[in-house]
């Protein structure tokens, strides 16, 4: 049954102390001002649909997942996580699970994360 919930999901960071052969430097993919809808940042498949699922692995932030040891999303999520009743950031929430699930993802606000005193946004992170 749809219980409005995700699927739980755990990612490993590396270690702070004493990181393995190779893993030096660090790589940190840096992102910010990606909407729901043409999120092309995320994959080429992302057009102007909500949902997007990328089967397309050679561009944008997807095709960065096997070298990136974080992520960090600087703000201005989904465009907006309040409109539509919340409806955008929900979509724009399944959207980066693609990525989210798979390397530990960092997150700030930005200026449009602001409605409601930031709470989307803090409901959500």
């Amino acid at each position: 049954p749809n219980t409005g919930w995700s699927q739980t999901f755990s990612v490993r960071a590396p270690v702070a102390a004493a990181p393995p052969a190779g893993r030096l430097p660090q790589r940190h993919v840096v992102y910010g001002d990606m909407g729901a809808s043409y999120a092309y940042s995320l994959c080429w498949d992302c057009g102007n649909a909500l949902n997007c699922t990328c089967t397309n692995t050679t561009a944008g932030i997807i095709s960065e997942l096997e070298r990136a040891d974080m992520l960090l999303h600087v703000g201005d999520f989904a465009y907006n996580f309040d409109d539509h009743n919340g409806t955008v950031g929900d979509a724009f929430m399944r959207n980066i699970e693609q990525i989210a699930s798979r390397v530990p993802l960092a997150v700030c606000p930005g200026n449009h994360d602001t409605a409601g005193n930031f709470s989307r946004y803090s409901a959500e992170f």
